[in-house]
Formats: structure tokens, C-alpha cells, sequence
């Protein structure tokens, strides 16, 4: 990090403003002119203001000892240079009982704030050191120059001397190592070996899932093949019942051709035997007697009459038989809709009891899945017999 400006509304500095330039700055200046004032203010605008410090042994707290003596409120900003890039801190008051708590890191000369850079990460992330350490170490406050002891400091000591890096040490690196170890595996605890019963319950979940899934499988197919020899039945059931009707129809046409043969032949009969009489009431003989001519007209009309009646009697005889061929066809049409309409609806109920069967075994393992299973198998079997019967 390298500091490049300083503004500040801090204490005795009233809109002051300083400029530091590249290599090392050394600031000369009379007592009471602000140096040590340009020193709290730059570790204030990197860690804070703690506005929670009370007065002790006679000492003001910061808030108090750098509040700005023209009466302003407490505000800066510095511009600095971090990992190659220009960055702008500022903080402000917005609260007379809390100074310097408002805070904004953005990208010099833009209003693009800075990904991560907060109020109170902002000191350390730019120094990589926290408060404590950065004000024993690299900042000494005036009159500051006995150093005390510190948690973070002495790590970081401690650190040097046994690796010699500041943020690797030996003794933290086999604590959390250890730490690592005991928490991998104590015994039958710790994460491996719960690490093994998950996967290993993973891995039976799975082989069950696999297995139900090759089972439904099985069934989707021998549904669909269920469905298949339906629609086959079907199908060979309407053609079967529309050749039924045809062969209904060409029977009842071909009576009713007979009929109209038997009524021709009635009414040839009939004009016969009316010649006949006409013929006898006429007293036409020839040649005949008269005895003989009647003999022959009463012969001639009594053979048109017996002609007559057993032309009747066919008639009679054909219509009855053509009664019962009617109801036998009507019969066994409203046989073959009702034995489709049968079908269909136990073939609806064994699809049902299918789907209800596939999501229950879906649900279900071990041996409650096994029952499920040859239940199915058990029901598609009957259900194939019904469809070949």
C-alpha cells in the first residue's frame, strides 16, 4: 500500500490537506502543528474511530481529543495505490455520537465502489496486519515508543523465527494438522468413517433404485405389450362384428328376394284361378260337354286353389323364418357390443390396478418390493388369459 494524499477535518486540521510523494516522507514541523494529529487521523481513516473509549486517568478519549476544533463534524478521505490500482477512503460523521462511523471505499476518480472493502476490514486488508499488531509494530503514536506485548504480534514473532515467513507458522500449522487428524478418524468416529457409512448407504439406496427401476422397466413393457394384443383383440373384434352384420344383411336380403319370389308366384296363382272361374261363369266349352267343361274348369280351380294355398303357406313359413334369422343377427350384434364393451372395461380396471402397482413399487423396497412385483407379474398373466380367451 502507498499513500498518496490525505484530506482531513480532524482535530486541529481544518480542511487540511498533505501530498506524499514516491521513497520515504519526513515531516518537520513546530510543536502543536499537527503531526502527530496527521497520524491518528491516518490510523483512523484504515481501522476506525472506536467510538465506545471512555475517559481514563485524565486521558480523553479520541472521539473527544480529535473532535474538530472549528465545531465541523469529523470527515476525511486518502488516496492511495493498492495492488496497482487506485483506491479512495472516506469517512464521515452522519451522527454527532458517532464520528467517522459513515465509510465508502470506491475506485479513485470514479463512484464504482470496491468489491470487499468495508468499514471494518479496510486497515487490515490494505496492511494484512490487524490493529493491534500495526499499531506495535509499523505505527508508534507519540510518547508510544515502548512496545507491549500482543496476541497477534507474538504469533507473528513466533512465526518468523520457526519458518521464517510471518504468516506461516510451524507450531499452528501441527496444531491444525492434529486437529485435522483427530477429527478425520477417532475409532469408529469422525468424518471418514461417517464419511464411508453415508456412501456405503449411498450405494445400497442406489442398487435398490437401480433394481426398481429395471423392474419398472419390465412392467412399462409387458403393459405395452398388454396394450398392443388390446388393441389387437380390438380391432379383430370390430372386424369380426362388422362381417357378422354383412352376413346379417346378405341373409335378410336374400329372404326378402325370396319373398318377393313366393308373392310373385301367389299372385300368378291368383290371376290363374280368377281366369278360371271367369272362364266357368263364362259357359265358354268348345268343344266339351258342359259336364265335361265343368269338370275341368272345377279341376283347373282347384288346382289353382291348392297352388294358391301352399304359395300362402310357403309365404307364412318363410316370413317365421325370416323372423327368427332377424332376432338371431339382432342377437348376436348386441352380443358382440356388449362383449367389446366388457372388454374394455376390464382392461381399463387391470390397466388402473398397473399404474397403482408401478407407484407403489416405485415407493417400496425389499421385501414388500418383491411382493409387489410378482403381484404384477401375477396379475398380467390373468390378464393375458382373458385376452386369448
Amino acid at each position: 500500500m502507498i499513500i498518496r494524499k490525505l484530506n482531513a477535518s480532524f482535530g486541529a486540521l481544518d480542511g487540511r490537506r498533505m501530498e506524499l510523494r514516491d521513497g520515504l516522507n519526513i515531516i518537520t514541523a513546530p510543536n502543536e502543528s499537527g503531526k502527530s494529529t496527521w497520524c491518528a487521523f491516518l490510523a483512523t481513516m484504515l481501522y476506525g474511530l472506536d467510538t465506545s473509549a471512555r475517559a481514563k486517568q485524565g486521558a480523553q478519549p479520541d472521539r473527544l481529543r480529535y473532535a474538530p476544533w472549528s465545531g465541523a463534524p469529523m470527515a476525511g478521505s486518502m488516496e492511495l495505490e493498492h495492488e496497482g490500482q487506485s483506491i479512495t477512503l472516506r469517512r464521515w460523521t452522519e451522527r454527532p455520537n458517532a464520528p467517522m462511523q459513515a465509510f465508502s471505499a470506491t475506485w479513485t476518480g470514479t463512484d464504482d465502489p470496491v468489491p470487499a472493502l468495508t468499514a471494518d476490514n479496510a486497515g487490515e486488508t490494505l496492511t494484512g496486519v490487524q490493529r493491534d499488531v500495526f499499531e506495535r509494530s509499523a505505527f508508534i503514536r507519540q510518547a508510544g515508543m515502548s512496545v507491549q506485548g500482543g496476541a497477534a504480534l507474538e504469533k507473528r514473532i513466533s512465526a518468523i523465527v520457526s519458518s521464517g515467513e510471518e504468516d506461516v507458522s510451524y507450531s499452528e500449522t501441527d496444531r491444525r494438522l492434529r486437529q485435522w487428524q483427530r477429527h478425520r478418524k477417532s475409532g469408529s468416529r469422525g468424518a471418514i468413517p461417517e464419511t464411508e457409512r453415508v456412501l456405503a448407504e449411498t450405494e445400497e439406496k442406489l442398487r435398490a433404485g437401480r433394481e426398481c427401476a429395471e423392474r419398472a422397466a419390465e412392467i412399462d413393457g409387458k403393459l405395452e405389450r398388454l396394450r398392443t394384443e388390446r388393441a389387437g383383440a380390438v380391432r379383430r373384434m370390430e372386424q369380426a362384428r362388422a362381417a357378422q352384420r354383412r352376413r346379417a344383411l346378405d341373409e335378410l336380403f336374400q329372404s326378402r328376394q325370396r319373398l318377393r319370389a313366393l308373392e310373385q308366384e301367389r299372385a300368378e296363382a291368383a290371376e290363374a284361378s280368377g281366369k278360371a272361374h271367369a272362364g266357368l261363369r263364362a259357359g265358354v266349352f268348345g268343344e266339351k260337354s258342359p259336364e265335361q267343361a265343368r269338370e275341368q274348369a272345377e279341376a283347373t280351380a282347384k288346382a289353382a286353389e291348392d297352388k294358391l294355398e301352399t304359395a300362402a303357406a310357403d309365404v307364412a313359413k318363410e316370413r317365421d323364418g325370416l323372423k327368427l334369422e332377424l332376432q338371431e343377427a339382432r342377437r348376436k350384434l348386441e352380443m358382440s357390443d356388449v362383449t367389446v364393451a366388457q372388454f374394455k372395461i376390464v382392461f381399463d380396471t387391470v390397466q388402473g390396478n398397473l399404474n397403482d402397482m408401478l407407484a407403489l413399487i416405485a415407493k417400496a423396497s425389499g421385501e414388500n418390493q418383491t411382493k409387489l412385483r410378482a403381484a404384477a407379474e401375477k396379475l398380467i398373466d390373468a390378464f393375458k388369459g382373458r385376452i386369448e380367451s
